[in-house]
Order: C-alpha cells, then structure tokens, then sequence
C-alpha cells in the first residue's frame, strides 16, 4: 500500500525546472517512478540536514554543476575547507532532454511506499502548508536530480543507508569519497605565544651614583 501519492509539476519557463526534466526524461519509462522516488527522499535527506541545502542546490542548479561547485556549497553551510583532488575542473556532463508536446508544464507523478524513509520524507511535506507543499517538494526533487548529475551513485546511496548522514560533515564525507576531492583537516587555532617577561636590568653604581648627585645640586 502506497504511502503517499503527490504530483510535481515543473515548468517550462524555468531553466532549473527544464533541467530536472531532462534528467527524469533520460531514465527510461519503467524506472522512471523508482527514480523519482530516490531522488526526492534523498532531497528530504538533505533538508534534515540543513534546511538551506535543497534550495541552494536548486538555485545552482543552472547549466552544468561540477563537483568543485557541489564541496564549495557544503564547505560553504559547514564553514570547513576542501582540498581539491582528481577531476579538478571537469564538469559532468549534461545531455539536453527532448520533451513531449507543448504544454506549458509537465506533470509527474510521486508515489511512496511504506518504509521509514517514505514516513519522514511525508511528514516534511506535512508540516508545510498547503501553500508552500508544492514548493518544497520541487526543491527537494530538483535537489535530488542535482545529486544525481554530481554522481549517479549518489541518490541512491544516501537514501538506502541504513542510517542516513545526519550532518554536513557525513555528507562531506560521502560526496569526497566518490568525487575524489580530499577535505582539509580542521586545523587546531595556534596558541597565543607566551610574553616573555623582561627582567629590568639594574644600572650600574656610577650611573645611581651620578642621579644622586644632579638631585643633591
């Protein structure tokens, strides 16, 4: 028995919402529904995390998305550096989809079964309202279309964790791991050097001689 049972409607007019198409469109029919199924539990996974990470994504979400713009965003929300490794400046490619009439939008459907990642990404969408469910849900779909083009693997990996990552530093670790890019060690802050406290030097007898005299004349 499904879950849940949701409709996203993207857009035409809207680059990030022509983008999430063509990816979706790429994926045959009869996996098409277990893929959007991925891709939205593991954008709620995101969201748990930070709340600001979906909507980055999607705002990023533009052309081409290469993965030293995917570790500076989560560098980024978690205030750590990254060390760039292999791959450094090649971007993953993207292969503009070929979409069906004319319509203005398309709609897709969203059907989760029971589990306790359907359960968690539904109670995301509850506790909007009714205005914003929409929204949201798109944002963590195109959120999850924006792991995909990072790494194909990606979607699905985070979502079939038994315990997904809970922090940015986890998911750091997962996308370094398959993006081949290291991530700087947090460096401990330098101690403050200790003053060196300078012994006066004492003068010397014909110098305390000589003051003692200019005060007696």
């Amino acid at each position: 028995m499904p879950a849940g049972k949701y409709s996203l409607y993207l857009y035409n007019d809207d680059s990030r919402d022509i983008q999430a198409r063509a990816t979706i469109e790429r994926v045959s029919q009869p996996l098409r529904g277990e893929f959007l199924r991925t891709v939205a539990i593991s954008g709620g996974i995101l969201y748990r995390i930070d709340v600001r990470l979906p909507a980055m994504l999607t705002s990023l979400y533009l052309e081409q998305l290469c993965p030293e713009t995917f570790m500076g965003v989560l560098a980024l929300l978690s205030g750590s550096e990254y060390l760039q490794g292999r791959g450094e400046g090649k971007q993953l490619p993207w292969v503009q989809g070929k979409y069906t009439g004319t319509q203005e939008r398309r709609r897709f459907n969203l059907i989760l079964n029971e589990g306790e990642d359907a359960d968690r990404f539904t109670a995301l969408l509850d506790d909007a309202s009714s205005r914003q469910r929409g929204t949201l849900l798109r944002e963590l779909v195109i959120a999850g279309c924006v792991l995909h083009e990072f790494d194909n693997r990606f979607p699905r990996l985070i979502s079939s964790l038994p315990v997904p990552p809970g922090t940015l530093a986890e998911l750091q670790e997962l996308a370094a791991e398959l993006s081949g890019h290291a991530i700087a060690p947090n460096q401990p802050m330098p101690a403050e050097p200790t003053p060196v406290i300078r012994d006066e030097v004492p003068s010397s007898g014909t110098e305390v001689t000589r003051n003692n005299m200019k005060k007696m004349f």
